[in-house]
């Protein structure tokens, strides 16, 4: 079952804690999208803000639209 609500999981494609493959269990859940970042370890906001934001925009503007 969905949650019921849009969600963005953001994943450093170099993230030694999780594998970024472990991106499909969260593929699985409807209305979930995900964001791999190469180059990027497990702290992606801290490691590179503006490409997270970048990503982090996109997804807010997309389902703020869709809520209008």
């Amino acid at each position: 079952a969905g949650l019921g609500k849009p969600l963005l999981v953001v994943f450093g494609e170099d993230d030694r804690r999780w594998r970024s493959s472990s991106a499909a269990d969260y593929r699985a859940v409807p209305g979930a999208e995900v964001e791999l970042l190469p180059g990027l370890g497990h702290s992606p906001l801290l490691e590179d803000p503006p490409r997270t934001a970048t990503a982090l925009l996109a997804f807010t503007t997309t389902h703020t639209a869709r809520a209008d």
